[in-house]
């Protein structure tokens, strides 16, 4: 799989977060063509455009969201079913961030997630919260 390299950091971001941010740059820019004033309102739309690129967007969520390059199909197999099945909201500028963000939350809660049950030993349990912690303390 091809790896593009980010500027700022020692991370190489997957090619599939390329893609996807490629894809979904395209059907964006063909919702906004087609419906400029027909937007219906729905729990995703927000008030105005946001100013980062989807792009940007999807390497920030990699870049701080440390999950598998497999969540990022996921999260587009969930927009596309949720785009198919309801057609008065389409993905456009308005809303593509926010539907974008979840459903790559869900998708890594799907794929990633790891279940501790409570029988593990309390020191494992310490060391997976504190590991949770750094996680929280770098966004």
């Amino acid at each position: 799989m091809a790896e593009q390299p980010v500027a700022d950091e020692r991370l190489t971001v997957p090619a599939v977060v390329s893609f996807l941010s490629a894809i979904l740059l395209r059907l964006v820019e063909r919702n906004d063509a087609a419906s400029d004033d027909q937007r219906a309102p729905s729990a995703f739309q927000g008030v105005q455009k946001l100013s980062i690129s989807v792009c940007h967007y999807l390497v920030r969520i990699f870049r701080y969201a440390c999950c598998s390059p497999s969540c990022y199909v996921v999260a587009y197999i969930y927009l596309d079913s949720f785009a198919g099945s309801r057609q008065a909201v389409a993905l456009d500028s308005f809303n593509v961030h926010r539907l974008l963000i979840t459903s790559v939350l869900i998708a890594v809660k799907f794929m990633d997630d790891v279940y501790v049950s409570k029988c593990h030993p309390p020191q494992e349990t310490e060391q997976l919260a504190l590991g949770i912690n750094n996680c929280i303390a770098q966004l």
